[in-house]
């Protein structure tokens, strides 16, 4: 009896540990492939390395010449695993890469990933599209935003809309620049002309004006030549200097007997006191304005004998004669006055002179170092002095450095009475071109020139 019972519990407990620990493979109804993916996944355990990700920031024109462009930036990310590094640019496409444009890798790191690079070579006045490359382990290669830039040089504008003219008087206030006048080569001779006009600097468009909107009346009528025109606190101020001819009704003297302001507020030309009787007949005249003030140069005959330099003051409006002798000599007309960073100059046949407000002194700073001819425009950029011969060749003097150096020439032949807008980030020189002896030399051409 008791034999048996150990038997049967025998039995039992043999059954159960039988049955009671199936295995999968005892289940009919699990396949192979989902006893599989039941089992750990490999790549939970070993997943794979994050993506290599860097970040430009900063990325910008540092400096630029005609030829050359230089660069700064920033990279964040994990330099070891560059395998290069460099830009790619392109004249064409938008978004230059490694395999469709131009490359360079001179890339210099400084401290906190900042970079700086430099592209050579280059076109003058020619637009580029740049990107950074970075080329990563397994041939992965990352890119920048394309920044576009472009090489100094004078950029062809829209041709002025109206007739086209020599010696017009032009002046800039904020992004706005303004011609009025001036004369142009007729069947008869010169012909002088009477219009009024403003050119937006972010639009490059122009607009002609009412030059008699007001009740003061018009300033001039049919007016050829203009050497005296100065903006100060947003107001410039003109004086006539002419030589009358049939056409004006004048005579041979060489008036500069009105003085006139414009102010943009108001859209006004307002009279103002006339130039002093000794400066009626205004020879070889030149001016600058500083401060409040613009001085006047020049002599009071032909013989460039009785020179002087008056002082009008935009304040009080009134004129004083400061100086009755000048240090340079007035035959080297024409003179070119520029007044930059609060320093004022004259340029005078290639020679600059500093002028001294205190003393009322002029001091010869330099001489041009470059082959020149004629002056016949000039203009502040880029903390340089630039003038413009009559042949368009562009020299500039840098104070700082007490350097002469040339720049990019205006792609024109013989330029005759331009006229200049100078803005703060760009100036544009309006000429015409003289070719093989055909005339007239007017202008309809603009060119633009950036920092």
């Amino acid at each position: 009896m008791e034999n048996t019972f150990r038997f049967k519990l025998i039995l039992l407990l043999s059954t159960l540990c039988l049955f009671g620990c199936p295995s999968p493979d005892d289940d009919p109804f699990v396949e192979l492939n989902e006893i599989e993916n039941e089992l750990p996944d490999e790549d939970e355990n070993n997943p794979d390395e994050e993506p290599i990700v860097f970040s430009f920031g900063d990325f910008q024109v540092s400096t630029k010449t005609a030829t050359t462009l230089d660069f700064v930036g920033s990279l964040t990310g994990d330099r070891s695993v560059l395998q290069r590094m460099g830009l790619v640019y392109s004249t064409v496409d938008s978004s230059p890469t490694l395999v469709d444009a131009e490359l360079t890798e001179n890339v210099v790191f400084g401290l906190n990933g900042a970079f700086e690079t430099q592209i050579e070579n280059l076109e003058e006045a020619t637009t580029y599209y740049v990107r950074v490359f970075l080329e990563l382990p397994d041939n992965e290669i990352q890119y920048s935003e394309t920044l576009v830039t472009r090489t100094v040089g004078w950029y062809r504008l829209a041709n002025f809309p109206g007739p086209g003219r020599a010696h017009a008087g032009a002046f800039t206030i904020g992004d706005e620049g303004y011609m009025f006048c001036g004369s142009y080569a007729g069947a008869s001779g010169g012909l002088a002309l009477s219009d009024f006009w403003k050119y937006d600097n972010g639009t490059d468009t122009w607009t002609e004006l009412d030059f008699g909107n007001c009740l003061s009346g018009r300033p001039f009528n049919n007016a050829r030549n203009f050497r005296i025109v100065e903006v100060v606190d947003n107001t410039a101020y003109v004086g006539l200097y002419d030589f009358p001819t049939v056409e004006t009704g004048g005579t041979s003297s060489a008036l500069i007997r009105f003085f006139w302001s414009f102010q943009v507020s108001t859209g006004c030309w307002e009279p103002l006191p006339n130039f002093p009787e000794q400066i009626d007949q205004c020879f070889n005249c030149g001016s600058f304005a500083l401060g409040d003030n613009i001085y006047v140069f020049g002599s009071e005959d032909s013989f460039l004998f009785n020179e002087f330099l008056y002082r009008f003051d935009t304040k009080a409006l009134t004129w004083e004669k400061v100086l009755d002798d000048l240090p340079f000599s007035l035959s080297a007309y024409p003179f070119e006055g520029l007044t930059l960073n609060g320093i004022s100059y004259v340029s005078a046949g290639g020679v600059l002179y500093q002028f001294n407000e205190d003393n009322l002194m002029f001091s010869l700073i330099s001489s041009n170092t470059e082959p020149f001819g004629q002056i016949v425009g000039a203009f502040e950029f880029n903390n340089w002095l630039v003038f413009v011969d009559r042949k368009s060749r562009t020299v500039a003097y840098d104070p700082f450095n007490d350097e002469w150096f040339s720049i990019v020439n205006i792609p024109a032949d013989d330029i005759l009475g331009p006229i200049i807008f100078r803005f703060q980030e760009n100036c544009i020189i309006g000429l015409g071109n003289q070719l093989a002896g055909i005339t007239p030399r007017y202008f309809p051409h603009l060119y633009n020139l950036e920092k």
